[in-house]
């Protein structure tokens, strides 16, 4: 009779084991400075646990969870103390933000998109109007905002034709546009002065 329980007491404890192996859940706290966060299932709230990155070793990728995003555990014999956030899951709060196979797309908080496009070879990346987009290297920099590019460095090497339209041409602040005017003109052959 002992024997008999003991094996149901076994065999309750593998289910519940095997129950607990994969676990969905939401994030309810989060340790951004040790990349850790508790998850809630139904009655349940997890020990702090780490998220799979992309990439952690050499190379490494940080892309943090909210709270109330909802994620799926994965737990070694179904031990939630020794368990690991594999990624997040589409909800009806937060719905997947694209339809199509060939588009690889992030939307960010603030309303930064990233999208690739496969089918047609194109990559938008699309800041707020109140925000900036930046490449840098070193101290050569490209900033784009809603009215301005601005690109910043030693020396800018343009190769092929150059067509400008629209707007004023300047150099240290003097006209150099279509609109500009020269002055000491007299006839002959000789040069101009500087532009005014």
């Amino acid at each position: 009779m002992s024997s008999r329980n003991d094996s149901h007491v076994r065999l309750s404890d593998v289910e519940r084991r095997l129950s607990q192996t994969v676990v969905y859940g939401v994030v309810e706290q989060a340790d951004y400075k040790n990349g850790k966060y508790r998850v809630r299932s139904g009655e349940i709230l997890s020990n702090w646990l780490p998220m799979r990155q992309m990439r952690a070793g050499a190379v490494r990728s940080w892309e943090p969870l909210h709270e109330g995003e909802q994620v799926v555990l994965a737990a070694p014999s179904g031990d939630l103390a020794q368990a690991a956030i594999l990624g997040s899951i589409a909800s009806e709060a937060a719905p997947a933000v694209g339809d199509k196979p060939e588009i690889t797309k992030t939307v960010f908080e603030d309303g930064t998109v990233i999208e690739h496009d496969d089918k047609n070879k194109t990559t938008v990346v699309k800041a707020p109007s109140d925000g900036s987009i930046s490449l840098q290297v070193a101290d050569s920099k490209l900033t784009l905002t809603e009215d301005t590019i601005s690109l910043k460095a030693s020396k800018i090497v343009l190769e092929g034709d150059v067509k400008a339209s629209g707007g004023e041409l300047t150099h240290n602040d003097t006209n150099v546009g279509s609109t500009h005017v020269h002055g000491g003109i007299s006839p002959g052959p000789r040069d101009t002065s500087t532009p005014k």
